[in-house]
Order: structure tokens, then sequence, then C-alpha cells
């Protein structure tokens, strides 16, 4: 069983015990379904990073094992893992540099309240701006100059590469959560026609297949395109991630082809906001059963599964919230400990 190998690849401890599966009594009413379940990585609230959580918990325990004392990334479209990345840094002693683009709509653009609180004394990041970059080999040779620069400097700095060159550790979170979930299916006496969860980079839905089909868990996986990737391009990136987990875990891939299910029938709905539609699902969420989905990845993903219900009537239907919700109400104005530092 994967779990047995996983105990030998480095890992932090940032999560809580296992994330909840729970009812939704009144989500099931309000879809159709005979039952809404939902796991609450929601609840990992290390840094309110939800799946991220997961994700940094192998990254920074490779870069540990490998005795780093800077870590390097670049930061993303939407602040999650540079928020995660920056905290769990400061909690394990290790210093963070992320690299954004100046410019508001690039490659790796960040809300600026972000950039203030990832360099405020709360998380003690250094954030490095950058002119907008061309392309990724430009953002890359910018990863690899600032790790230079941190050389000379006595520093042994750890780049988390691009998302395409990447290992897919951050996806052995979702192994876990993967046995979670047969577990509390168990527990619950609860069975599910399909799991939904939201697909940006692939990590999630490639842990999620991996695991259950390694218990022999023939369930499902939707990944619902956030709208960064094509559904193809997710499918093929989910299929790679597959083949090198396998290959880091020294055993066959459970995993089919045609297992691989990813829509990006959502994908060009906007960021869930006060005036959408109160019969949205993200809201009706809010409204029925007090549970705050967040309006970009998770309000995709929860119309995917409300969608399911509605067509096939006394489905079982489970969702992954994967948290992530509370960064795009942060608006404060903090003063920052450390400089911006403009490179290019």
């Amino acid at each position: 069983m994967p779990l047995e190998k996983l105990r030998d690849i480095p890992r932090v401890k940032l999560c809580n015990a296992a994330s909840p599966l729970e009812e939704q009594h009144n989500l099931a009413r309000l879809s159709g379904a005979k039952t809404f379940l939902m796991k609450r990585d929601d609840t990992n609230c290390f840094a309110t990073g939800g799946n991220k959580a997961r994700h940094m918990e192998y990254y920074l325990g490779d870069a540990m094992k490998k005795g780093a004392d800077a870590f390097i990334m670049l930061g993303g479209r939407i602040p999650n893992l540079s928020r995660v990345a920056a905290a769990a840094c400061a909690k394990y002693g290790i210093a963070c540099h992320i690299v954004l683009e100046e410019e508001k709509h690039g490659l790796c653009c960040e809300p600026r309240e972000l950039r203030e609180i990832l360099a405020s004394n709360m998380l003690n990041a250094y954030v490095h701006t950058h002119l907008p970059f061309e392309n990724n080999e430009e953002a890359i040779q910018t990863l690899q100059a600032l790790a230079d620069t941190l050389v000379a400097d006595g520093r042994t700095p750890y780049i988390l590469q691009n998302e395409s060159d990447r290992l897919p550790i951050a996806a052995f979170g979702y192994i876990h959560a993967a046995q979670e979930i047969v577990a509390q299916l168990d527990e619950l006496d609860q069975e599910a026609d399909v799991i939904f969860c939201a697909a940006g980079s692939g990590n999630t839905v490639a842990g999620l297949l991996y695991g259950l089909r390694s218990h022999d868990c023939d369930i499902p996986v939707v990944g619902v395109s956030v709208g960064f990737n094509s559904a193809p391009f997710i499918q093929q990136q989910v299929s790679k991630k597959l083949e090198q987990i396998a290959l880091l875990l020294d055993e066959e891939n459970p995993v089919a082809d045609d297992d691989i299910l990813i829509t990006d029938d959502y994908s060009d709905q906007h960021t869930v906001t006060s005036d959408t539609d109160p019969e949205h699902p993200a809201n009706l969420s809010a409204k029925h059963e007090g549970l705050v989905i967040d309006p970009f990845f998770n309000a995709k993903s929860i119309c995917a599964a409300f969608d399911y219900a509605k067509k096939r009537p006394n489905s079982e239907v489970l969702l992954i919230n994967t948290g992530n919700s509370v960064p795009y109400y942060v608006k404060t104005k903090i003063p920052t400990k450390y400089p911006m530092l403009v490179y290019g």
C-alpha cells in the first residue's frame, strides 16, 4: 500500500488530524441528492491553507531533507500557496523568498494586500518584485539568480520549481486524504457515486485517484477546472503526475487513463461576490449550512456537484472542500518589515 512507502518520504507536520467528512443535509435537499457529503479540508486551518497545507508538508519536508535554510518560489495568480509557504517556513525557521511580478496580470501576480501580509511581521517573508516576465524560462532564471545570490551569502536555498517542472510530491498529501475518505465512508456507513474537486495544477486529483485506486476504491473523481488550464491539458498533467508518483513509490500505477475525468464546463464562471445570484450553490452553502465556500475554486466545483445531483436525483455526491476562502476578504493595510526588492 502506498501509505507504507510514504512513511519514508520527508514530511513536516502542518495539518490537523484527518479532516472531517460531513453530511450536508440542506445541500442534499436543495440539490436533490440522496446524500451530499463534504470533505472539510477547509478545516486544515494552518495559515487558512486548505489543500495547500497538505501540499506544503511535502514541499518543505523535501527542502529540509536537502539541508535548505532558504525557500524560494514564484508567487501564483491566487495567493494560497505563497501564504502557506511563508507560514510554514516561519514555523520551521527557514527564510522564505517569494518572487512576484510588478505587472497586475502577469505570470505570478499577487494582490497588493497579500504582498504586505507576506512581508510584514506576521510572516517574515522576503518579497522580491520583478518587471513583467516574458516567459516561464525568464521566471526560472530569476529564481536561479536569487538562489545564486543566497549561495554567495553562505545560504543553502531550495527552489520550488515551476509547476510543470516539479515532481508531484504535493500529491502525496491527497493519497493520505483518499485513505481518510475510504475509512470515513466505512465509519459513516455511506457510499458515494462520485467525488468532485477543484482542479488547477492537478496535484489534488492525482493524489486522490492514486490513493483511492490503491485501496481498491473505484469511486469516480471529477476534477473541475478552475480556468487556469484547459481540461485536456489538466488531464495530461494528471496522467504525467500519476506515472511519476508510481515511479517515486516504486510500484505500478493503479489508475487507468479513462479514470482521469476533468471538466472545464464551469471554468468561465467569475468569482462569487455578494451580488452573485443568491441561488448560486456557494451562496446556498453559506445561507443554509453556514459554510463559506471559497469564491473562486470551490465555487466552481460545488456548481458541478449540484448539477450532477439535479440531473441524477437521489445520487450520493461527495465534494472536496479544498478551503482557501479567507484571503479573499483580507483588505487590511499592514506596514511591511522588509523593503520590496526590485529585480530586472
